[in-house]
C-alpha cells in the first residue's frame, strides 16, 4: 500500500511533466505567432510604399522624375519635394536619409538600414532574374520598389521573401508575381515589390 508521501511525489512529478510539455507547446506557439506578426508587419510596410507612389501621382498629376538611364526614378521625391512638383503633399513615407539628388532613400524595414530605389520594368516573368525594360506602348509597365540588401541585411530579406511569397503572392517563385527576389550570392540581394503602373 502506497503511503501519502509517495503518492504526492508521483502526482507532483506528473504535474511537472504536464506543465513542462505545455510550456514547450505554448512557447513554440508564441514564437510562431511573433514570426507571423513580423511577416504581416513587413508586408504592410511594403504596401505603404506602393500607396505612396500612387498618392504622389494623384497629388502632382505626374510620375516620379526619371533618371537619365530611363529605368530609375527619383524615389527620394516621396520624402522631399526635390523636383518642386506642384501640389506635392508629402512626405508620403518616412525615411532616415534621402540621397542628395533624391535618387534613393534609406530606411529600416527589417531593423538595419538599407537603400530603397524605384525602377521601371514590365511585370513579365523575369526569366533567370533578367528584368524586362519598358517600351512605349507597353500596358504592363510598373514602378518596382527595390530594397537593396547587402551584407548582414542579405539573409533577413531572403528569409522574408520565403515567408511572403506563399502567404501573399501565390507561391510563384522569385521571378513572377508582385513580390520578387534576386539573389547575388550571399552578400547582395534585391527584394522587389510591384507598385503603381507607369505609362511610357
Amino acid at each position: 500500500m502506497l503511503n501519502k508521501g509517495a503518492m504526492f511525489g508521483l502526482d507532483a512529478r506528473i504535474a511537472l511533466a504536464i506543465f513542462g510539455a505545455l510550456s514547450v507547446i505554448s512557447g513554440a506557439a508564441l514564437y510562431s505567432a511573433i514570426q507571423e506578426s513580423q511577416t504581416v508587419k513587413f508586408y504592410t510596410q511594403t504596401q505603404e510604399y506602393v500607396k505612396a507612389t500612387e498618392a504622389y501621382f494623384l497629388d502632382t498629376g505626374s510620375y516620379l522624375p526619371k533618371n537619365a538611364d530611363g529605368i530609375r526614378l527619383y524615389s527620394g521625391n516621396l520624402v522631399e519635394n526635390k523636383a518642386s512638383a506642384d501640389n506635392w503633399n508629402g512626405p508620403y513615407i518616412a525615411a532616415d536619409f534621402v540621397e542628395s539628388t533624391g535618387l534613393y532613400f534609406n530606411t529600416r524595414p527589417l531593423g538595419n538600414i538599407i537603400s530603397v530605389y524605384i525602377f521601371l520594368f514590365t511585370d513579365d516573368e523575369w526569366a533567370g532574374g533578367t528584368r524586362t525594360t519598358c517600351s512605349a506602348g507597353d500596358t504592363n509597365c510598373y514602378m518596382w520598389i527595390l530594397y537593396h540588401a547587402q551584407g548582414s541585411n542579405y539573409q533577413p530579406f531572403k528569409d522574408m521573401f520565403a515567408k511572403l511569397d506563399p502567404k501573399f503572392d501565390n507561391n510563384d517563385g522569385p521571378n513572377l508575381g508582385d513580390i520578387r527576389y534576386s539573389d547575388y550570392g550571399g552578400s547582395n540581394s534585391h527584394f522587389w515589390v510591384k507598385a503603381f503602373p507607369y505609362k511610357i
